[in-house]
């Protein structure tokens, strides 16, 4: 006898394949999960549209450009005069998303909780109270690293808590790698911001560029931090060897990867965040490049230290630069086979099919 499609609500306020970090880990994880489960978002399905999905809230393009809390407070609203109690099972894409079902069902499902991190830390009193309340109402939690689950175990020991990490699109064709002669080629692809480390990568480039003139650093993304990295690039007179790149499309971003040889993200940890994983790392070694990054958060389960990167301590301008002249002199040589292998193990089938297995049984 053929066994009952479970039905499966998704609470999200974005889900997208472009947006990239939660959403699109949600994007990838709901196609996946859509073919053995009737599934229903409750939330915003922003660029693409999903197969075999039925979606609660009315998606209005004046609702997807709202700040995210706004989107948030849109779908606890929607909640209260809805009834839950059909679905067999409720994943919620982060621990607010689930205040729709924890205060707002009488007869609740059950619910599980993704965890990634950063809304675990340097929260109001209130807040966290509100946190754990509808933490310890949750089935399981899902944490994104060992980093993640270390921390939900000392916030709330009795929880279960089991740790699946995201997934990445591995369907993208490697791009025609351009020549680019002699010179080597690091990169960062992050949003710009202090945590990321980038202002150290520029300090490592600019020992280094006086003994590696043909050394290029080029930086792919946006962000409030960019102003301050012109500065520092100006002051160290780099305007030759280090190239703020802006904004990219998807197609831009793997041709960028493709053309360098070596990935850097050296992140620290802060007191309101942190590298919950590292997807940026097996989106370079799907592309066949290494990495370096830290010995920080969720980051040492994105890398696999030896193998398809190197890791080293926070801040460490030495350590960064050292590396970094290993692989330009070839004293450090990393097969791409297992960098592209170790991204394979992320694809959205193998991820879909631990959930699958936690939510469904399957």
């Amino acid at each position: 006898m053929r066994k009952k499609r479970e039905k499966l609500l998704v609470i999200s306020s974005c889900i997208s394949r472009t947006i990239g970090g939660i959403s699109n880990t949600l994007y990838y994880l709901v196609n996946e999960l859509a073919a053995s489960s009737d599934l229903t978002i409750l939330g915003y399905l922003f660029d693409e549209k999903i197969d075999n999905v039925n979606i609660l809230m009315k998606q209005n393009r004046k609702f997807l450009i709202e700040e995210h809390f706004r989107r948030k407070v849109r779908i606890w609203l929607y909640s209260i005069f809805k009834n839950y109690s059909k679905y067999d099972k409720v994943l919620c894409a982060a621990w607010t998303e689930a205040i729709a079902i924890a205060f707002f069902q009488r007869k609740r499902p059950p619910y599980y909780v993704m965890v990634h991190g950063n809304e675990l830390m340097g929260e109001s009193y209130l807040k966290c109270r509100l946190r754990d309340y509808i933490i310890n109402h949750s089935e399981k939690l899902f944490a994104n690293s060992e980093y993640t689950k270390n921390v939900c175990k000392e916030k709330w020991p009795s929880k279960e808590c089991v740790v699946i990490h995201p997934p990445i699109d591995i369907t993208v064709k490697k791009p025609e790698r351009e020549r680019h002669d002699d010179k080597f080629i690091i990169i960062t692809v992050s949003r710009l911001e202090k945590r990321k480390g980038i202002q150290y990568a520029v300090k490592a480039v600019a020992r280094l560029s006086k003994k590696y003139p043909n050394l290029v650093y080029r930086i792919v993304g946006g962000g409030d931090y960019r102003d301050t990295l012109e500065r520092l690039i100006a002051s160290h007179q780099l305007e030759k060897n280090i190239v703020l790149v802006g904004r990219v499309s998807e197609g831009e971003k793997y041709q960028e990867l493709a053309n360098s040889d070596l990935f850097v993200m050296p992140s620290f940890k802060t007191e309101n965040s942190v590298e919950g994983f590292g997807v940026s790392y097996l989106e370079a070694n799907l592309m066949g490049i290494p990495v370096i990054g830290t010995y920080s958060g969720g980051i040492p389960d994105a890398v696999i230290d030896g193998k398809t990167g190197v890791l080293i301590g926070e801040k460490d301008v030495d350590a960064l630069e050292k590396t970094i002249e290993k692989f330009i002199n070839r004293e450090l040589q990393f097969s791409s086979e297992t960098c592209i292998d170790w991204a394979f193990e992320h694809s959205s089938k193998k991820v879909a099919e631990k959930y699958q297995k936690e939510l469904m049984g399957i």
